[in-house]
């Protein structure tokens, strides 16, 4: 077996050192000061870093769309200086007009578009999901609803608000 020796490691693949030298010429300065034993180099040993969540919940959105008017009409919005153009588009329902956004990337029509980066568009196109999508623990997250829904603190451990006088309390525990 051929290979790549160092004074402080043991012996290399070749097929292995000459990736490695490829790596190296252009992440180190003098590749001849180094041993081929520094692996903490290799952008690729975890993965790459996560990034924030680009959530639902935390990104800017847009008024939903008049629902009053003709069957197509144009807004403008300056966003950072540029104008762009948003398109609504209305749609006769049994009790009245729906009023919907055309997407300015996808051209679908959505109830809701959503600011992120200087760019307008639908949760689709920015790539944004809801946070419940991300909770591995169900339970944990049906209890964060539930005590929100009660006017509770949002720590597990924090205590429960009193019982409402008009509630039973066998439903109260």
């Amino acid at each position: 077996m051929s290979g790549l020796a160092c004074a402080n490691s043991a012996a290399i693949p070749a097929t292995f050192a000459s990736s490695l030298r490829q790596i190296r010429h252009a992440d180190v300065a003098d590749p001849s000061q180094h041993c081929g034993t520094d692996f903490h180099m290799f952008p690729f040993a975890n993965g790459r870093p996560p990034g924030p969540r680009r959530l639902v919940e935390t990104t800017l959105r847009i008024a939903s769309a008049p629902s009053i008017g003709v069957a197509r009409e144009e807004a403008r919005v300056v966003v950072d200086g540029v104008e762009q153009r948003l398109e609504i588009v209305r749609q006769e329902r049994i009790h009245g007009r729906q009023a919907y956004w055309a997407c300015p990337t996808c051209g679908k029509l959505r109830w809701h578009l959503y600011l992120r980066d200087s760019q307008i568009g639908c949760r689709i196109c920015l790539g944004l999901t809801h946070f419940c999508n991300h909770t591995r623990n169900r339970a944990a997250l049906r209890a964060r609803k539930l005590r929100r829904k009660l006017g509770a603190a949002p720590g597990l451990l924090s205590a429960l608000p009193s019982r409402p006088r008009h509630w039973r309390r066998d439903y109260w525990t």
